[in-house]
């Protein structure tokens, strides 16, 4: 028996939600000096 449409769609929002929410965090925490283990390819040391 599959789930009704209104739970469906309930969790298809909250997956949505999620999903942006890591997203957005994955940001932040790449804005961070030293957040982030990948170097950036403009700096070069000359």
């Amino acid at each position: 028996v599959s789930a009704p449409t209104w739970a469906r769609r309930l969790r298809s929002e909250q997956t949505a939600r999620a999903n942006r929410h890591a997203a957005m965090q994955a940001v932040r925490d790449g804005d961070r000096p030293g957040g982030s283990a990948t170097p950036s390819l403009n700096d070069k040391d000359d």
